[in-house]
Parts: structure tokens; sequence; C-alpha cells
């Protein structure tokens, strides 16, 4: 059996972005283009591989109720399209 390189395994940055670009066509193809997002420092890592989105990155420890409220509707909206 051939061993597999690690880095052919996506990462959690992939998968991350795996997962956002597809909701951001959702949106513009319903004329909802995105043009920021925000999220705590667990995601600033993104910041480079989102193109022109921008993206708001809150402090450690910091409850924004904008981000708990979409991140809400985002899992509302994806579990309806995953069904």
């Amino acid at each position: 059996m051939d061993d597999i390189p690690l880095n052919q395994f996506p990462t959690e940055k992939d998968n991350h972005i795996k997962r956002i670009k597809p909701s951001d066509k959702i949106y513009k193809s319903h004329g909802l283009p995105v043009s920021s997002k925000y999220g705590d420092n667990e995601f600033v890592y993104l910041r480079d591989d989102i193109g022109s989105i921008h993206l708001d990155i809150v402090a450690p420890n910091i409850h924004v109720p904008e981000i708990e409220s979409s991140n809400q509707n985002f899992l509302k909206t994806h579990a309806n399209f995953s069904a």
C-alpha cells in the first residue's frame, strides 16, 4: 500500500473554504453578492483566501448578537438545502 502524502488531505482551512464558496454563490445567484463576513478569531486565517470579501474578526470571548443570529440563519438555510 502506497503512503499518501499529508499535504494531499484537506485541511480545516480547505474545508471552511469549501463550505463558504457555495453559500456565497447561492446568495450571488439571487442578486445578493456577499461583501463582508463576520467571524471570531478562529477564522482570521481565511482572510487571504476569500477574495474581495471583507472579513470582520472580533476579539476572543466577545459575544456579537449579529454573528450568532447570522450563524443560526446559515445553519437553518444549510439544513434546508441539505434535506
